[in-house]
């Protein structure tokens, strides 16, 4: 008797509860990198205008989902990029249910609010071609989904970047990357200290 309930004690601390304390380690980790996930969904570059027009820029846009491009000039020392975002609940991010985006428009704007209210400025539709509306009655009955709305980014111009929009759980955000780099510069982050 005293045996068997001794080996009920040591197989529980000696197997049961490491794998309770492994499984709940993973499930943490694997919750952690579905609700942190950034997704690459845009790249954004520019030119300089050789026309020499008042911060006029060549824009070069990619939709890295579709593989659509854009080029167009637009006029401003900033650019921003309009997406339209449905975010699920995050229980439902768990379950592989991922946000929902179509990114609308983009567009030069200006750091002055009087620069922007007087020069010339203008914003391209980027999503004739998306099958993305649903009704409110659709989205009310939904369990996964927590909220539609929008999401925007800006940020300075620069020819000198590679700029890339990335779709996270809540929005978007976008990174900025020397165009100049070459690839054997790079460093890993051990080799910085």
């Amino acid at each position: 008797m005293i045996e068997s309930t001794l080996f009920r004690v040591v197989f529980t601390l000696g197997v049961v509860l490491p794998m309770i304390a492994i499984l709940l380690t993973t499930a943490s980790f694997v919750t952690l990198a579905q609700l942190t996930e950034e997704l690459p969904i845009a790249r954004v570059t520019f030119e300089k205008d050789h026309m020499d027009f008042y911060k006029r820029w060549k824009v070069h846009y990619l939709d890295l989902a579709t593989e659509g491009e854009f080029d167009d000039w637009i006029y401003g020392d900033q650019w921003r990029l309009d997406v339209r975002f449905l975010k699920m609940k995050s229980w439902a991010n768990l379950f592989g249910v991922e946000p929902r985006y179509v990114i609308e428009r983009i567009e030069g704007r200006y750091q002055s609010i009087t620069e922007q209210n007087k020069l010339i400025h203008y914003a391209y539709d980027l999503d004739e071609n998306e099958p993305f509306f649903f009704s409110d009655s659709w989205l009310d009955s939904n369990v996964f989904v927590d909220v539609e709305y929008g999401s925007s980014v800006y940020t300075a111009i620069r020819t000198d970047a590679i700029f890339t929009v990335y779709r996270t759980n809540t929005g978007v955000i976008v990174r900025r990357a020397n165009k100049h780099v070459k690839k054997d510069e790079v460093k890993a982050w051990w080799e910085i200290f």
